[in-house]
């Protein structure tokens, strides 16, 4: 995952496996690290899912998120740890992770800000006029 200087809020990661004689289950744990902490991976859970066996063109779709807000906030990565899976059990064809960039104020915007404060405030702008001759 491509990061800007703030990371970015994940708001739901989603997966989808199946394939035509199977191949379903998913089984693998989630983790990120943000961008306070490069390289410290925290845990989102671990996701363990394994549907009943009931002939061809079984897929599955698993999706983590959490109404109350952001699973994570400033995150710099994603990882995926697919565990005890072995190939005749899952075939990943889809890996969506959702969210929204966190914007970090640049300085030319904070001085534009600033400078707008000033005006609503009551400051003065000075314009340079030129006078009829």
């Amino acid at each position: 995952m491509l990061s800007d200087a703030g990371g970015y809020n994940i708001s739901s990661v989603t997966t989808c496996a199946g394939w035509d004689t199977y191949r379903g289950g998913q089984r693998y744990m989630l983790q990120y690290h943000t961008v306070s902490s490069p390289g410290v991976y925290a845990s989102l859970g671990t996701v363990d899912f394994d549907e009943v066996y009931s002939g061809f063109n079984v897929n599955t779709r698993v999706i983590v998120a959490d109404d109350a807000g952001p699973l994570a906030t400033g995150v710099r990565s994603v990882r995926f740890n697919i565990v005890g899976v072995t190939a005749d059990l899952a075939a990943y064809r889809e890996i969506d992770v959702v969210g929204t960039h966190t914007s970090v104020p640049e300085p030319v915007h904070v001085g534009a800000a600033a400078l707008g404060l000033q005006v609503l405030a009551g400051g003065r702008m000075f314009v340079t006029r030129r006078r009829r001759a």
